[in-house]
């Protein structure tokens, strides 16, 4: 009797001393500290595992795409070609390496399952404007004027061609797709599938000859870093390249970070970095912390530039010494990112404005004659409501 007793009291204290070693239990474990990475450098059997080659390519992509939005000669079918692909496959460009693959920035336009239906149509619909109405004016030389599209050069130099509310499409359409692609599919498509590990991403298997040996949820995290670093020459390593060339988020991000908000490089970088670092240790409450931190940064960069560019529009606009092509280029690039506030995040979660609101606010731009009718008060009410919803 006195040896089971003695037994029974040994089991008991090695249960009770497993139990308290336990993780993930009854909440009381601290949480694992996820160190910050000196680089967005992660490797598997020796072998970076970052790739984001399609984020890339779609980014070279657009910059073509915005040449092609400005360029008289190019074809409605010619410009949605490299808009939307043929029979699934991505041409047109002059770029020939962009051509022939399943990489589509049509595809990616406004396409988590947080946008709205409604938008990936208003960029076809630009594109049918600038061909079909814009285009043939510039090659008859016809002056811009209040209802009339045609080209316009100011007294600064700049030459516009604009449709007959004034606005320039390729900036629109430029502008709105920073939040209704790289926005869009950061913070509501990747970014969002690893948040609360809601989309289930398979974070087990590693295959070495799949995305080099990353798992899927490592995967889709450094397909969301793509959207935003994926023209850097060096991806662990971005800050010094990584606006090169990008006409999209990068570009913006740089500008934010040199004006508005000075630092929001490294906000970014390094929420982006920690977050990667937790994902790959499977800290699932470090990996949320640092996704939140990135999506309310590049909803502030989008906020920012809206209220910026109905300002500096406000200013050069509506007086007698105005220089209206400067004027229309501003509002033109303020109307696209007012089209990407609704891709934005906030402190609750949502976006800083809907799509209803947003297109209140467009077809406010749009009214009579369009940017040709606006006055400075009208632009300034319209930054102060931005910003009085963003608290910027």
């Amino acid at each position: 009797m006195k040896k089971n007793n003695l037994f029974q009291i040994l089991f008991l204290s090695l249960v009770v001393i497993f139990s308290s070693c336990s993780t993930g239990g009854d909440g009381d474990d601290p949480t694992p500290v996820v160190n910050m990475p000196d680089s967005y450098e992660f490797l598997y059997e020796g072998t970076s595992t970052v790739a984001c080659a399609g984020q890339t390519a779609r980014l070279k992509m657009a910059a073509e795409l915005m040449s092609a939005m400005n360029d008289e000669i190019k074809t409605k079918s010619e410009i949605m070609t490299m808009f939307d692909g043929d029979n699934g496959s991505s041409a047109g460009f002059a770029d020939a390496t962009l051509n022939g693959t399943t990489k589509i920035v049509g595809s990616k336009t406004a396409a988590s399952s947080q946008a709205s239906a409604t938008v990936k149509a208003q960029f076809d619909a630009m594109v049918t404007e600038f061909a079909d109405v814009v285009a043939p004016a510039v090659v008859a030389l016809t002056d811009a004027s209040a209802g009339v599209a045609g080209v316009h050069t100011g007294p600064g130099g700049r030459t516009v061609k604009v449709n007959a509310k004034g606005m320039e499409l390729n900036q629109c359409f430029g502008k709105g797709l920073i939040g209704g692609m790289c926005a869009d599919q950061i913070l509501y498509k990747y970014l969002a599938g690893v948040y609360l590990n809601s989309a289930n991403y398979d974070h087990v298997i590693r295959d070495a000859s799949s995305n080099n040996g990353a798992t899927e949820k490592e995967h889709k995290y450094d397909e969301g870093y793509g959207y935003l670093f994926g023209l850097a020459s060096d991806l662990a390593l971005p800050e010094s390249s990584y606006m090169t060339g990008d006409v999209l988020l990068a570009k913006y991000t740089n500008k934010v970070n040199n004006g508005q908000e000075v630092g929001i490089f490294n906000t970014l970088f390094e929420a982006f970095k920690l977050g990667r670092a937790a994902v790959t240790q499977d800290v699932q409450s470090v990996a949320d912390e640092q996704i939140d931190v990135v999506r309310k940064a590049i909803s502030r960069i989008i906020a920012y530039k809206a209220i910026d560019y109905l300002e500096s529009a406000a200013a050069s606009g509506g007086n007698a010494s105005a220089d209206m092509a400067d004027y229309f280029h501003d509002l033109s690039e303020g109307y696209g990112f007012i089209m990407s506030l609704q891709f934005t995040f906030d402190e609750g979660g949502t976006p800083y404005f809907t799509n209803v609101e947003v297109n209140n606010m467009l077809a406010s731009l749009e009214a009579g004659n369009g940017f040709w009718d606006r006055t400075d008060q009208e632009l300034t009410d319209m930054a102060n409501n931005i910003k009085s919803r963003t608290s910027l």
